[in-house]
């Protein structure tokens, strides 16, 4: 066997995007010696630890500025400024220094919102590989701190690009990129994957972050005028709450006196039972780059509902392994199809489909094989 590959990931903390990445780097394991870097020692960067991965910390400061009044105000952009010169000007430096002099063949930048990748492949002699995730802008309503321009130059100076949809992909104009590529994430291993057909009395909705653009207000309203609350089925909610985004929800239980049927479970580890036990998991977010959890949903058996937009349109076809919706009249239908008919058949497609495009196992080869040509063939 060739000698492996060595790739330096640098990774945010929280949110989808270090899951996923720990997805790829297990996937590649049979031809890859990894090395992450994170901006400080927060959750994520314990897990990989904990998963016997190498992992370093370089303080830095994620490309994505919010639009929101307290990234605006003048103390906020100073301080921005100031991070600007003393870390992310810096970090290249800093992290060929702690490198120690071993060879980086790859550094795989994790995330569209971390705009450093290219500076730090240049001071480490390697390939730069930039992975779009998220739309930034219409999910998160954020946008790149030195302005679009700046960003579309550093896709273009990257040595490939990576989207996780197409969706991603026409958002950021791949077809005006020579070096851009559509591959969908690594979610699960099929070893994972489980079925459980005795369902407990509850739908689920589940989000690291719950915000506005994620769309519970949303679900509750579907809820409350579907005919699951008069057939004793609650809803469960797993995540943290934004304390703005919670007074509207709690006007809403209160509005349709929710407050005992809609349970809320908070920030979960381990969202695996909640999925195989549900009747059906909904993801009613105003616009997805991928929809991780809905596939994750796909794994263990539980059949999925999404909102008619955005990456999950890419995979999920309605009535054969998932429904969708457009809008809280139609939601409600579907709470009521999927609840109060027998969805085997759906469960047993969204599964099969699962492990063949979403699985650790398919997903490796074609990473790697993005990897191979940078290597063999130059930019």
């Amino acid at each position: 066997m060739k000698d492996k590959i060595t790739v330096l990931f640098i990774s945010n903390q929280g949110g989808g995007a270090p899951k996923s990445l720990l997805n790829m780097i297990k996937s590649l394991g049979e031809w890859v010696t990894p090395i992450v870097l994170f901006e400080n020692d927060w959750y994520d960067y314990q897990l990989f630890v904990s998963e016997g991965i190498e992992s370093v910390i370089v303080p830095f400061r994620m490309g994505m500025v919010l639009d929101r009044p307290e990234y605006k105000t003048r103390k906020w952009r100073l301080h921005r400024l100031l991070d600007e010169f003393w870390l992310n000007k810096r970090v290249a430096r800093r992290v060929a220094k702690k490198n120690g002099g071993r060879k980086i063949d790859i550094v795989h930048t994790n995330t569209g919102a971390i705009t450093i990748g290219n500076e730090v492949a240049k001071a480490l002699k390697a390939k730069s590989v930039w992975h779009l995730r998220e739309f930034q802008d219409i999910d998160f309503g954020g946008k790149p701190y030195e302005g679009w321009q700046s960003f579309y130059k550093k896709l273009r100076e990257a040595d490939a690009v990576i989207g996780i949809t197409k969706a991603i992909g026409e958002h950021f104009h791949f077809n005006e990129l020579s070096n851009a590529n559509v591959i969908w994430n690594a979610v699960r291993s099929k070893k994972d994957s489980v079925v459980n057909l005795d369902k407990e009395n509850y739908i689920l909705y589940c989000s690291s972050m719950i915000v506005p653009a994620k769309g519970l207000h949303e679900l509750i309203e579907a809820y409350a005028q579907s005919k699951l609350l008069s057939e004793g089925v609650n809803l469960k909610v797993v995540g943290i709450m934004d304390k703005d985004y919670w007074k509207k929800i709690n006007q809403l239980l209160a509005r349709y006196h929710l407050r005992e049927n809609v349970i809320f479970e908070g920030s979960q580890d381990n969202v695996k039972p909640y999925f195989e036990k549900a009747k059906a998991f909904v993801l009613p977010s105003l616009n997805e780059g991928l929809g991780r959890v809905v596939v994750e949903a796909m794994f263990y058996g539980c059949p999925v509902i999404v909102r008619k937009m955005g990456g999950p349109t890419e995979y999920i076809q309605d009535g054969k392994n998932g429904y969708f919706f457009s809008d809280t009249e139609e939601l409600a239908s579907k709470l009521n199809l999927i609840c109060f008919t027998n969805q085997k058949k759906l469960i047993c497609r969204e599964q099969i489909f699962a492990e063949a495009n979403f699985s650790e196992e398919v997903y490796g080869k074609k990473i790697y094989n993005i990897y191979q040509t940078l290597l063999n063939n130059g930019k």
